[in-house]
């Protein structure tokens, strides 16, 4: 199995096949942009980084091309009686036509606990982007309204990077742009269907999902000089037994007696390395279900991944038992959680060096395993409230 399809021409090229990556079977990702400017990162225990940004495109078997052609979009409201829907209304600041057009017979079915509207596709189309961003917010708190609860998203700052080199027509970009909204530091986009009713052709439809469903991600390397301190570099990497592994490398690197570039890839756990910048295999029952950001934080450092991390008491009970939480400098492995309102986590990743975390946002299969910077994954995860990121170490007693 191929590990990742790409690598700059400075690193170290080959394949690896072992018992997880068998079993995940993970479907190659495809590479659409490769920015010519490279960031050096922060230097610390983990080395002297560099950094390069790409963006990924899912394959085509990961995409549902096949759209019903509508003329009306259904909302659901859950638990909304007709005081709460005004006042969104009100937030919204719709203007008295939008809402002559909301008050037409048939838009609006009251039902028990539950209103539903059926927007008229117009009114999809025209409204503004404040409108949007009030009606949309509102309509992601319930799971009925998927494409509001999973939108597509891109990081807000880095915007003009997501339709970069797609080949798009300009007119289907100008009218994706025009149903952007934002919350948080994310930039969305949810009328999915409405576009692939605009876009005339099969070809622009595919490219236009594989567009949308860009990630951006970066290629990591980690400098090698004659002065390089391996022994700080193996302690932070190998995290026990496998600083046995990892040191022959690094000191067969430094003999070379000038600086070279190896990725860290070659210093993950065998699971992680096999995964990352991968895609779930659309024909593995879990890849629809259960392989989330929990199930892959968690087998962060097995060797066969663990199937009880499947089961959401059963991630509790792991990091309840075998974590602990931490204050200080985060080190390789430390897990992020990020905690919403109740004490409901949201999200899951594992800490790599300075700020990069591995991880993989969300359960649906268009969605990769990458390396991306932790400001890039909370803006992944746009609320209404602050976010509350805490950090956790597994106990020294605890075994990978």
């Amino acid at each position: 199995m191929i590990l990742f399809p790409w690598m700059l021409t400075v690193l170290f090229l080959f394949s690896n096949k072992d018992e997880s990556a068998e079993q995940n079977k993970p479907s190659r990702s495809e590479i659409t942009h490769r920015s010519e400017l490279t960031q050096k990162g922060n230097s610390g225990p983990w080395g002297d980084l560099t950094y390069t940004r790409v963006l990924i495109e899912p394959p085509e078997d990961h995409l549902e091309v096949r759209f019903s052609k509508n003329d009306h979009f259904i909302w659901i409201f859950q638990d909304y009686d007709e005081a709460q829907l005004n006042a969104l209304w009100a937030q919204a600041e719709l203007t008295s036509a939008e809402l002559d057009i909301l008050d037409q017979p048939g838009v609006k079915q009251i039902e028990d606990r539950k209103i539903k509207i059926t927007a008229p596709k117009d009114f999809v189309r025209t409204m503004n982007r404040k409108a949007r961003t009030v009606i949309y917010t509102a309509l992601s708190k319930f799971p009925e309204n998927n494409p509001q609860s999973e939108p597509f998203r891109f990081n807000a700052s880095r915007r003009d990077e997501w339709f970069e080199g797609s080949e798009l027509k300009p007119e289907s970009i100008s009218a994706i742009s025009s149903m952007f909204y934002e919350r948080g530091k994310s930039v969305l986009f949810s009328d999915t269907n409405f576009m692939m009713g605009e876009i005339g052709t099969a070809e622009q439809r595919l490219l236009f999902l594989k567009t949308l469903a860009r990630t951006s991600t970066m290629l990591v390397t980690v400098q090698i000089k004659p002065d390089t301190d391996i022994d700080t570099l193996s302690n932070y990497w190998g995290q026990g037994p496998r600083a046995k592994d990892i040191q022959p490398l690094l000191q067969s690197l430094q003999r070379k007696r000038t600086a070279v570039a190896i990725d860290i890839i070659h210093f993950l756990p065998p699971f992680a390395r096999s995964l990352l910048y991968t895609y779930p295999s659309t024909d593995d029952p879990g890849s629809k279900t259960y392989k989330d950001c929990h199930w892959t934080s968690l087998n962060f450092f097995k060797t066969i991944p663990d199937p009880r991390y499947e089961d959401i008491s059963e991630i509790i009970t792991e990091i309840t038992e075998r974590y602990h939480p931490i204050s200080g400098a985060p080190k390789f492995g430390d897990l992020i959680l990020f905690v919403a309102d109740k004490n409901d986590v949201i999200h899951s990743c594992v800490y790599i060096a300075d700020d990069i975390v591995f991880t993989k946002n969300g359960v649906n299969p268009s969605t990769p395993w990458i390396l991306m910077s932790l400001e890039d994954v909370i803006a992944n995860y746009p609320s209404d409230i602050p976010l509350d990121i805490q950090r956790y170490r597994r106990k020294t007693t605890a075994n990978p």
